[in-house]
């Protein structure tokens, strides 16, 4: 059958040779799969280059999220440090402020002790 008409050629090509359509069916196949080995060889260059393409992406990725970790745990010590500064500030506050109410404590005992003294 024609492929193009659908009636029977017996073989024959559309020219009418019968060895031609031996010989054209072979060149069809070998340029098929010269088609086919091509675009397979292109598929898998590409294959390869999504692939290098990825690993370097995934190596930038890697980089970047080391040099974050690097940079988090820096600003998480300097953060430590300025707590603990910060209570060290806080702690010398609440010990002046204990020496100031003790002083105050003191001068007024010392004026009720004045005061009761003279009038006594």
């Amino acid at each position: 059958m024609n492929a193009f008409n659908g009636n029977s050629t017996n073989g024959a090509t559309l020219n009418g040779s019968s060895a031609g359509a031996e010989l054209h069916g072979h060149i069809a196949v070998a340029a098929s799969d010269a088609w086919s080995s091509s675009v397979t060889d292109d598929l898998e260059a590409e294959r390869r280059r999504l692939e290098l393409e990825i690993a370097e992406v995934r190596e930038l990725i890697a980089g970047a999220e080391s040099r974050n970790a690097e940079r988090d745990a820096d600003l998480r010590s300097m953060l430590r440090a300025e707590l603990l500064a910060s209570k060290e500030i806080i702690a010398e506050m609440e010990r002046k402020h204990e020496q100031d109410l003790a002083a105050i404590r003191e001068s007024v005992r010392a004026e009720i002790e004045q005061i009761r003294a003279e009038h006594g």
